[in-house]
């Protein structure tokens, strides 16, 4: 806190109260010489009121008019706002939104309006939550982020954290969303007779290959409305998940879906065998393939 000199004082006397009454004091000193005080131990997000006198040896002024601030605290939780929860097959870029925790992270100064000391916001992604497998985090200055760098056919967890001068607040609740296929590519529109799963071409591979699939039409009366959906993933030998491909309706017909594996460079990829999935409502099937560095 400062206050102007008063011409003829020889010290101050400074109250500083949780009442506008000042009632009950947090501070209280009548010996003070400068013009500036730094007072401590006050209560986060809490509303103090402070004024001042001057003072000489003969006499003493009357308190100055009272003035008040709210010291400050750790961000709120940022409430996320867009994509919403479990959206579905985002094309990139994606643009994320949030919501700016205004309420405890504004701070009142005499003579002027609210002071916005958000500095910095952190959103971070994830394949898994609890592993925190394949994890990307991204700084930003404002509420808004646009990312181009996800992969296709991914489930993605996302959530952000706002920091101010004193630090970074809690992070919020995780929201999920999931990436469209970028890269599927279908080689022929002949109506297959049965479901099939090709061997990966080349195998062994480094660092890419592709995987083949065949959908035949539903013959079935009861069958699903519309064009089945389709699954394919990826395993490590420990049977880890490390990419969704596939995971879109996809019309009757044969595709192929390149996958390399330095499209995942939070993956310590090693030599060895993995395993490709193919998934459907009547058809599942599990193959090989050998990554060779």
């Amino acid at each position: 806190m400062y206050w102007s000199k008063s011409t003829g004082a020889n010290n101050y006397c400074l109250q500083v109260s949780p009442d506008s009454l000042f009632s009950t004091f947090v501070y209280r000193d009548s010996l003070l010489t400068d013009t500036t005080k730094m007072v401590y131990s006050l209560n986060i997000l809490s509303k103090y009121f402070w004024r001042v006198k001057a003072m000489n040896p003969a006499n003493s002024s009357t308190f100055s008019s009272v003035y008040n601030f709210k010291t400050m605290g750790l961000p709120n939780v940022v409430t996320l706002a867009s994509p919403i929860n479990n959206s579905q097959f985002l094309t990139l870029p994606v643009t994320f939104k949030w919501n700016k925790p205004f309420e405890i992270t504004s701070i009142k100064l005499p003579g002027k309006g609210g002071t916005d000391v958000i500095n910095k916001y952190l959103i971070e992604f994830t394949l898994d939550t609890s592993s925190l497998y394949g994890y990307i985090a991204k700084a930003a200055d404002d509420t808004l982020l646009i990312i181009d760098s996800l992969n296709g056919s991914s489930l993605y967890y996302w959530r952000v954290s706002a920091r101010n001068e004193m630090g970074w607040g809690q992070k919020s609740v995780w929201w999920k969303f999931s990436t469209a296929n970028v890269g599927i590519n279908r080689l022929s529109s002949e109506v297959p007779a049965e479901y099939k799963l090709f061997n990966n071409y080349p195998n062994p591979f480094n660092p890419s290959t592709n995987i083949k699939f065949s959908i035949p039409l539903l013959s079935s009366p009861h069958a699903q409305i519309g064009n089945p959906l389709i699954v394919l993933k990826v395993y490590d030998i420990l049977g880890k998940e490390i990419a969704t491909l596939v995971n879109e309706k996809l019309q009757p017909g044969t595709y192929e879906v390149p996958f390399s594996i330095n499209q995942f460079p939070n993956y310590p990829a090693a030599s060895g065998i993995y395993f490709y999935r193919f998934i459907t409502d009547k058809y599942t099937a599990t193959k090989r393939m050998i990554l060779i560095k």
